[in-house]
C-alpha cells in the first residue's frame, strides 16, 4: 500500500464498522445482560448514555473516512467542524436518555 492516506482511509472504516456492529446490539440487550451476567443494570440511563456516546464516535469514524483526508492538518476548518459536531452528537446521544429515564422516574 503505497499511499498512506488510503491506508488511513481503510483503518477508519473498519473501525466504524466494528464500532457500529459492536454497539448496536446494546441497546436491545439490556434485559439479557443482567440475566446472563448478574446483577441486574441499576442504572439503565449510565447503560444507554454509553451506548450511545460509543456509536456517536463510531459514527465520527465514518465521517473521518467520507473525508478528502481523514488525517487533516490543523488548518482544516471544514474537516474539523464535521468533528464537532459528530462529537457533540455524544453528548445529546447521552443526555436524550438520561433526562427521559429521569422524567419517567425510570430512575432512582
Amino acid at each position: 500500500m503505497k499511499d498512506p492516506i488510503t491506508l488511513a482511509r481503510r483503518i477508519f472504516l473498519v473501525a466504524g464498522i466494528y464500532g457500529l456492529v459492536a454497539t448496536l446490539p446494546l441497546y436491545f440487550s439490556e434485559h439479557p445482560q443482567g440475566i446472563d451476567y448478574p446483577p441486574d443494570i441499576t442504572h439503565p440511563e449510565w447503560y444507554y448514555g454509553f451506548a450511545g456516546v460509543v456509536t456517536a464516535w463510531a459514527i465520527l469514524f465514518f465521517v473521518s473516512f467520507k473525508g478528502s483526508d481523514p488525517l487533516p492538518s490543523f488548518d482544516d476548518s471544514f474537516h474539523h467542524r464535521k468533528i464537532l459536531v459528530s462529537a457533540r452528537s455524544g453528548g445529546v446521544v447521552y443526555a436524550g436518555p438520561r433526562s427521559g429515564f429521569v422524567s419517567s422516574a425510570g430512575s432512582d
